[in-house]
C-alpha cells in the first residue's frame, strides 16, 4: 500500500496543481489581469487599407483579326484555368475591365500579389476560336484612371 501512495500521490498533487493553475490563468486573463494587449480588440483599418490592393496591367492585342471583347474575356480566363486552375482563378481575381476594339487595347485586373504571373498568363494566350493573337503587356500601374489614360493615348 505505500508504494500506492508514493506513485498516486505525486500524479494526483500534479494533477490538482496542474488543473488550478490553468484555471486561474484562464481566470486572470479574462479577468484582463495578464495580457491585456492580447484581449483588446484588433483595430480594423479604415479606407484604402483594408481594401486589397490591385494592378492594372494594360497590354496590346496582335493579330490579323479583330477579337471582341467577350472573345478576349473568355480566352484569358481559359488560360489562366489552363495553367493555374480554379484555385488560381480565384485567387488571382483577373478581370478584363475593358477593351478599345479600334485600338486594340485592353485593361486587366489583378490582385497585387499575383502581377507577374497575371503578366506570364498575357504570354500564353495564343488564341482564341481559332484565331491567332498575342497580348503584350504595355504598363502596369496602380489606378484605374492611368490605366485608361495609357489605353486613350
Amino acid at each position: 500500500m505505500d508504494w500506492w501512495l508514493q506513485i498516486l500521490a505525486p500524479l494526483v498533487l500534479g494533477a490538482v496543481a496542474g488543473l488550478f493553475s490553468g484555471a486561474l490563468i484562464a481566470y486572470a486573463t479574462l479577468r484582463g489581469y495578464v495580457g491585456r494587449q492580447a484581449l483588446k480588440p484588433a483595430l480594423e483599418p479604415s479606407g484604402k487599407a483594408r481594401r486589397r490592393g490591385r494592378r492594372y496591367i494594360v497590354f496590346e492585342v496582335l493579330g490579323t483579326e479583330p477579337v471582341g471583347f467577350e472573345e478576349l474575356r473568355g480566352a484569358i480566363e481559359d488560360t489562366v484555368r489552363r495553367v493555374y486552375g480554379e484555385l488560381g482563378a480565384v485567387m488571382f481575381n483577373v478581370k478584363l475591365i475593358e477593351y478599345d476594339g479600334v485600338r486594340r487595347r485592353g485593361v486587366l485586373r489583378v490582385r497585387r500579389d499575383f502581377k507577374l504571373q497575371a503578366l506570364a498568363v498575357l504570354g500564353l494566350v495564343r488564341s482564341s476560336n481559332g484565331r491567332r493573337l498575342l497580348l503584350i503587356p504595355i504598363s502596369t500601374t496602380g489606378s484605374l484612371k492611368r490605366a485608361r489614360a495609357i489605353v486613350r493615348g
